[in-house]
């Protein structure tokens, strides 16, 4: 009776911390970041941070990272709320891809007349930012439900320093980022 009970107490035990975990994934993130580099064959679609409302960090390294794996962490209210007023004040609620891309493609046809010289990105890094959030979670009283993807941020911002929308995009995916380098991940 004994090991039946012990058995029975450890299944459950077992159900009811992957049913928790589960409940956190199943939620929608209320902002995620990936960097997708496209010449690596292995896509792993899982997003490289998830950030939920109450302050919880998922992070998720893919297989071919020398950090591979799944970490956690957790963020401050205050840290939380520098990250919501982010999405407002770098305009990631209302970026426009396709504005977006057609400013580059005039700043690069300015450059190319003014310099005589073409440049283009051969290997591809998509940076992927998603934004789920109600009216009650920004200042500005919105719902922002919106996915941003671009490809060779880092480079077009080099070579096109002048496109603010994409300057405050480098400047989001920078606080992104620095979450990535916290001294205070746990191993999941």
């Amino acid at each position: 009776m004994k090991k039946y009970l012990k058995t029975v107490t450890a299944a459950s035990l077992f159900f009811l911390s992957a049913a928790s975990g589960t409940a956190l994934a199943q939620e929608t993130a209320a902002i995620t970041y990936s960097l997708v580099p496209h010449m690596i064959i292995s896509k792993d679609k899982t997003p490289l941070l998830r950030i939920y409302k109450n302050g919880k960090v998922l992070i998720h390294y893919p297989e071919y990272s020398p950090k591979a794996g799944d970490y956690e962490t957790e963020l401050s209210t205050g840290e939380m709320q520098s990250l919501l007023n982010m999405v407002k004040e770098k305009g990631l609620s209302s970026f426009d891809a396709n504005d977006v891309a057609a400013k580059r493609k005039n700043a690069k046809k300015d450059k190319e007349t003014a310099t005589g010289v073409t440049h283009e990105v051969s290997e591809v890094d998509e940076t992927i930012i998603e934004v789920n959030l109600d009216q009650n979670d920004i200042a500005a009283g919105e719902n922002v439900h919106k996915k941003i993807s671009w490809n060779n941020l880092s480079s077009d911002i080099e070579l096109y320093p002048q496109i603010s929308e994409l300057k405050k995009m480098a400047e989001a995916e920078k606080m992104l980022r620095e979450i990535l380098n916290r001294t205070d991940l746990r191993k999941l």
